[in-house]
């Protein structure tokens, strides 16, 4: 399966484990984005928006899914295998951009 998930993620200033134990406390997730020629990135993402995206991608069978503040702003549900949809390429193509 190969679904998407698109989160909001906010960059994080300080770390160690207290800050990291707090975030977790306060409903956060602590992480790194690593990538590029960029030097690593430190990020916290929502605990809820997490569980958000995975519900919605368990619920419509895989797709892809953009979660911002417990709303969901996009769904693309790919019902094939979680890569292809179903759909005729206008109806996912307008269902994609909404």
């Amino acid at each position: 399966m190969s679904d998407k998930l698109t989160l909001t993620a906010e960059e994080r200033k300080l770390d160690g484990t207290s800050f990291n134990r707090n975030l977790r406390r306060s409903g956060s997730i602590p992480g790194v984005v690593y990538g590029g020629k960029d030097k690593p990135k430190k990020i916290s993402i929502l605990e809820k928006d997490m569980v958000k995206a995975a519900n919605s991608l368990v619920t419509t069978q895989g797709g892809m899914v953009v979660v911002s503040e417990e709303k969901i702003l996009s769904l693309m549900p790919l019902q094939m295998s979680g890569i292809v949809s179903t759909d005729n390429f206008e109806t996912v193509s307008e269902n994609f951009t909404n």
